[in-house]
């Protein structure tokens, strides 16, 4: 029986160091080699997730920015998707609450545009790009983009998610990044809807031709709410919020305790 497994990246495959364990990335390569369909859902830009990707060693379609691009690196014959925003929706909303965004960031491409200077985010969001353009968003963007991440004060965060429903609706997806850690600032991310990890699971599903009864998602996320719910075992991390692990039909360990192999084994078999 053949498998078609979708995994988040942040918080389900990498352990709170960054770092793959060895126990999972062996797990990962066996399930590969037995023919199991194994995909990677992340919200990160195929830049950075490659090098996950190659050490994996995996030979399938991967979905970035939380599902808004799937493409696979190595199969020309697969349909590559692409979803993007207008990008005046993105400039209006920025132009709306400038004086409550802390910072923000979008990328086009490999091309990454960021509000404010800052040196972590800068270190972060400038691996393998052919451009970072500092500036005022609302007269640096000028194309299409898939989406954007604003750290906004707490105070406005209502405020802020009313605008968006309230123009935007079914234009533009909202959602908030939680942590507990964050004092004084709010991350929200702003997306088009009309593409999420659950759309592009079920492409890779439909390509691969396998029953939505043989599926698998594991996340630990708000953009892993849809692909849970939509893959027949829809699995949270241990390390995942309890709105999200109330929403999965399984839960496993955290992702510092191989929460993803322990799952997998599971349901799949050693």
């Amino acid at each position: 029986m053949k498998y078609l497994i979708g995994l988040d990246i942040d918080g389900t495959i990498l352990n709170d160091k960054g770092e793959i364990s060895k126990e999972t990335e062996e797990y990962i390569k066996i399930l590969s080699r037995r023919g199991h369909i194994v995909t990677l859902q992340t919200g990160r830009p195929f830049r950075t997730s490659k090098p996950i990707y190659d050490q994996l060693e995996l030979n399938t379609p991967i979905a970035n920015y939380s599902g808004s691009s799937l493409h696979h690196p190595s199969n020309t014959d697969f349909p590559n998707y692409s979803y993007k925003m207008n990008h005046e929706y993105l400039t209006n909303t920025f132009k709306h609450f400038k004086d409550d965004i802390i910072n923000g960031f979008c990328e086009i491409e490999d091309k990454v545009y960021l509000y404010k200077e800052n040196e972590g985010l800068i270190k972060w969001l400038s691996q393998n790009v052919d451009e970072l353009v500092v500036g005022d968003l609302s007269e640096t963007i000028s194309e299409p983009l898939s989406g954007a991440v604003f750290f906004i004060n707490k105070e406005i965060v209502s405020e802020f998610e009313n605008f968006i429903n309230n123009n935007y609706h079914d234009l533009l997806g909202f959602r908030i990044w939680h942590s507990e850690s964050r004092k004084d600032y709010t991350v929200v991310e702003l997306y088009t809807p009309y593409a999420s990890k659950a759309t592009s699971l079920e492409v890779v599903r439909k390509y691969y031709n396998i029953p939505i009864e043989q599926t698998i998602a594991v996340g630990d996320g708000g953009n892993d709410i849809e692909m849970i719910q939509y893959a027949n075992y829809g699995v949270a991390m241990g390390n995942a919020r309890d709105a999200i692990k109330d929403l999965a039909n399984l839960v496993t360990d955290t992702n510092n305790e191989n929460g993803v192999v322990n799952i997998l084994k599971k349901i799949i078999g050693s």
